[in-house]
This record gives structure tokens, C-alpha cells and sequence, in this order.
């Protein structure tokens, strides 16, 4: 039922998509296609490498003997830039696709939610990094009209930069394992005797 509820759901996803084309000048998006020409089709074929290095590195974050192969993770990554592009998901669907994706392939819940997390965080790291190579090439290279923006590019790297160095130390501190350990305490390690025994009736129930 839910594989053709999916099928149902991709095709009323392409007709809305083909909708959507018709409305915004079919012909002026095909002219930009052809004006791109050969260019579009070299950028597509040069946007592979990234994503190849960013399955690697990803790959790299999963141990054990459902670790994917390196061109299921490449699928993976595509199919996770391609949600969070094309779909109004808020860069997050595509995290969820990811996971589903792990899962039917054999990874643990925990590792595959742990990988996604610290993949995100890398990747984050990596476009900062980009964007202040960027906003470098700006200041050397642009005219008193750039200028402004390069500025503004700059303070956005300086509010970004805060958050990512807050996420990190988030990450590091474990207050999630903290918490987990203060309630054990608290309750004379009796959590994790009932999260234990609670493990064991959900395996011997699935």
C-alpha cells in the first residue's frame, strides 16, 4: 500500500512540477537552457566531484558491516540535494530522506541519525569556507558598486560564524548524555534498567 501511495504521491509531485513550468514561461526557460548550451551540461558534470568527495567523507562516518558502498552514498547525496533543492522542504527533507534511506539499508537508527548530523555540520563548515574565499576575491577584484555587497556578505559570514562555533560545542558537551546520566543517578540507575528492559520487549516484539 505505502509503494503505491509513494508512486501516487512522485507523479502528482512530476504533474505539479510540469504545472508549475507551464506558468512561468515555458519558452523563456528554454531559451536560457539553450543560451547555457554546453556550459550547463559541464557545470552538472563538474557539480559530481563535490558530491563524490562529500560521499567519501560521509561513508567515512559509518562503521560496521552496513557500512553502504561508495556509489550507494553517492545516490544518497544526490538524492538529498535534490530534495532540499527542488522541494520547499527548508533544507531538512532531504536529512529525512537520508535517514530512511540509511535504515532500509541496514545502518543503525543511531549511526545513521549521528552520520546525517555530522555530515551537516561539515558541510556547513565547508560553504563557510567557500564564501570567505569568495568574499576575498570580491574585495580584491570588485568595483566601489560590489563593494557594498561584499560587505554585506562579510557581516553575514561574522553572524554565521557564532552559531556554527556554538553548534560544535553543543555537539561536544553531550547534554543530552548528560541529562540522561544526572536522571540515572537521581533515580539509583533505575533508567537505565527500564530503558534496557524496554529494548528487549520492542526486539522480542519485532
Amino acid at each position: 500500500m505505502m509503494k503505491h501511495l509513494g508512486r501516487v504521491a512522485a507523479l502528482a509531485g512530476l504533474i505539479a512540477s510540469l504545472g508549475l513550468f507551464w506558468q512561468d514561461n515555458p519558452g523563456a526557460v528554454l531559451g536560457a537552457l539553450r543560451a547555457a548550451g554546453a556550459g550547463l551540461v559541464l557545470a552538472a558534470l563538474a557539480h559530481v566531484l563535490p558530491m563524490l568527495a562529500n560521499a567519501c567523507d560521509w561513508r567515512s562516518l559509518i562503521r560496521g558491516a552496513n557500512r553502504p558502498h561508495v556509489p550507494n552514498m553517492l545516490h544518497l547525496v544526490w538524492v538529498r540535494e535534490s530534495v532540499n533543492s527542488m522541494l520547499p522542504v527548508a533544507r531538512i527533507g532531504g536529512e529525512v530522506v537520508s535517514f530512511r534511506m540509511l535504515r532500509r539499508w541496514g545502518v543503525r537508527s543511531s549511526t545513521a541519525v549521528a552520520s546525517i548530523i555530522v555530515d551537516m555540520q561539515l558541510t556547513v563548515i565547508s560553504q563557510l569556507l567557500f564564501t570567505m574565499v569568495g568574499i576575498g576575491f570580491l574585495f580584491a577584484h570588485a568595483h566601489s558598486d560590489t563593494l557594498r555587497l561584499a560587505g554585506q556578505l562579510a557581516w553575514g559570514v561574522v553572524v554565521l560564524t557564532p552559531l556554527l562555533v556554538l553548534f560544535a560545542l553543543v555537539q561536544h558537551a553531550s547534554p543530552f548524555e548528560r541529562m540522561t546520566r544526572a536522571l540515572n543517578h537521581m533515580t539509583s540507575g533505575k533508567l537505565t534498567a527500564l530503558v534496557g528492559s524496554r529494548r528487549r520487549s520492542i526486539g522480542q516484539s519485532s
